[in-house]
Parts: C-alpha cells; structure tokens; sequence
C-alpha cells in the first residue's frame, strides 16, 4: 500500500514483484474520482494497461485499498489489466470477489 509510511522500508527489504496502489498516480494501481454512497463506491481503476470505472457495493476508503490490491494480483497472477477489453468484468469481479471474501 503506497499510503503506508512504511512501504518504502517493505519493498526495500522484498524479493518478489512489487506493485504500488494508491489513491494518486504515483502508484501502478491507484483509485481516482472516488465516489462513495449508502450503496456502495465507485471509481476509476487507472492500471499500467489502461483505466475502467469499478463499482463494489463495500464503503470507505480501507475496502477501495483492498479492491486496488485485489487489481494489483489479478494484473500480475493473470497478466490483465482494466484496459482490456474482452476481461474487463472478469477483472471486476475478481476485485469485488476477493475484497468480500476477506
């Protein structure tokens, strides 16, 4: 998680792939035009392979965190992004299932 103020002390000491998310651009993975309601969130998923609008029926900013990790494995376990056209609601729900199976 980019927004921890220890990440840049995790990846210095990590050996496998690491991937930055986050709610600003600096990340691989970041949430941008967050918008948040009694039924749920909704945002701009911005990944290295393109950006698609996500909507999880989860609130706050911790579950948007979890969805952004959730897009960060899917990117790196199946090489897809949400600029793919043809996975982009397998993506989707990959990022809902694995934050609501905690």
């Amino acid at each position: 998680n980019g927004e921890d103020s220890a990440w840049a002390r995790m990846v210095r000491d990590c050996r496998g792939k690491v991937a930055k998310f986050g709610f600003g651009p600096e990340a691989e993975f970041w949430a941008g035009d967050v918008r948040t309601s009694a039924d749920g969130s909704r945002f701009i998923l911005h990944t290295p392979g393109g950006s698609a609008e996500v909507m999880t029926p989860l609130i706050g900013k911790h579950n948007i965190a979890n969805a952004l990790a959730a897009a960060g494995l899917v990117h790196q376990a199946l090489g897809m992004s949400a600029g793919h056209a043809e996975p982009r609601a397998l993506v989707e729900r990959c990022i809902v299932q694995l934050v609501v199976r905690r």
